[in-house]
């Protein structure tokens, strides 16, 4: 959205994209799950859910292991 709004071109930002070795996950039932159940837990730093999202990537890896 801030490429967007730098008045980037989309296919300039799909370019930029597909030069970054990073993999984009759906955001899943599963991750919503775990993301929802951690809010109690992180509430007080005044996590967003953007925030929470990453941390359920990361619990659902760790669990997975």
């Amino acid at each position: 959205m801030k490429l967007i709004e730098d008045r980037l071109e989309l296919k300039e930002i799909v370019e930029s994209f597909d030069g970054l070795d990073i993999v984009i996950r759906d955001f899943d039932k599963d991750l919503a799950k775990i993301a929802s159940e951690i809010r109690p837990l992180t509430r007080k730093f005044g996590l967003s859910l953007g925030d929470r999202s990453c941390l359920a990537l990361r619990l659902q890896k760790m669990q997975l292991q």
